[in-house]
């Protein structure tokens, strides 16, 4: 009996996964970086044009960039994180089982799954 294909290329399925997971969050956090600075721009921008004294340009702008910094620094980066890890946890569930999958290919498990009543120790 010949593995099947997906037992035949798991190193590679496998190395195939982990570059995904590093490709996924290289260019999130890139685009977390590069959204965070056009807004950053754009409100700098509108403060620039506002018909006030410039000391209340400067409270405008300092409020701007505090809530800018809250929002991309904290907020969206823990969100990321989050679904990162989550995102990673999916990918080694997924990985594991293919590996449960090659091992009883490749040793040729084919006895069904024992019972409930019955032990599974031999």
């Amino acid at each position: 009996m010949t593995p099947n294909i997906e037992t035949a290329f798991f190193h590679d399925l496998s190395i195939a996964a982990v570059h995904s997971l590093r490709d996924f969050y290289t260019v999130v956090e890139s685009e977390l970086y590069s959204r965070q600075k056009r807004e950053k721009e754009k409100a700098e921008g509108e403060i620039r044009n506002l018909d006030i004294t410039e000391e209340d340009k400067y409270v405008e702008w300092s409020l701007a960039i505090d809530k800018n910094d809250d929002e991309y620094k904290m907020l969206y980066s823990n969100l990321f994180s989050f679904s990162f890890a989550t995102l990673t946890f999916i990918v080694l569930e997924d990985w594991l089982y293919r590996l449960c999958k090659a091992v009883k290919d490749m040793r040729k498990l084919n006895e069904p799954l024992p019972s409930k009543k019955q032990s599974i120790m031999r």
